[in-house]
């Protein structure tokens, strides 16, 4: 079984002259992010591993939830993240060591959003500080979104 745990990135500041990479998040985006943690912690906590875009607002979102949530799995920083298109992540996923049972994945729109979908799950948008968490019946990653592993929804917050 692996689980899949998808968190698009919470508001950001967007002060004037600031490159879009190193925005923060809002101070609304922070009280989101924790919000969502304090309100998915149950759900979070089998996150093994935790993955972020290397976006300033991103690796504050992963921070926040990760630390919010009580996740012992450090934050790390994936480049290719921030401009990846789903089935690059998707690729990128399937590289994952099996042993790794759950994922927690915080990156961007529309990524999440065409991620979640390719993946089988049904939502109609996918807000900021939103998470919505899958569940697989599969031993390995490479076989997720294979048309017999298609995501059972668990859990979608916004």
């Amino acid at each position: 079984m692996k689980e899949l745990y998808l968190i698009r990135h919470a508001e950001a500041e967007s002060p004037l002259g600031l490159p879009d990479f190193d925005r923060p998040l809002s101070s609304h985006g922070r009280h989101t992010a924790e919000q969502l943690a304090r309100a998915e912690a149950h759900v979070l906590a089998n996150a093994e591993a935790v993955f972020a875009s290397a976006s300033l607002r991103t690796m504050q979102t992963a921070q926040l939830v990760a630390q919010t949530a009580g996740l012992w799995a450090e934050v790390q920083s994936e480049r290719f993240m921030y401009m990846a298109q789903a089935d690059q992540i998707l690729d990128w996923l399937a590289a994952q060591p099996d042993d790794l049972g759950a994922v927690l994945l915080v990156g961007h729109n529309p990524t999440m959003y065409e991620l979640a979908r390719s993946l089988g799950v049904r939502i109609d948008g996918f807000p900021k500080g939103g998470m919505v968490a899958m569940r697989f019946k599969t031993k390995h990653w490479a076989d997720i979104g294979s048309e017999n592993r298609v995501a059972q929804r668990i859990s979608f917050a916004t």
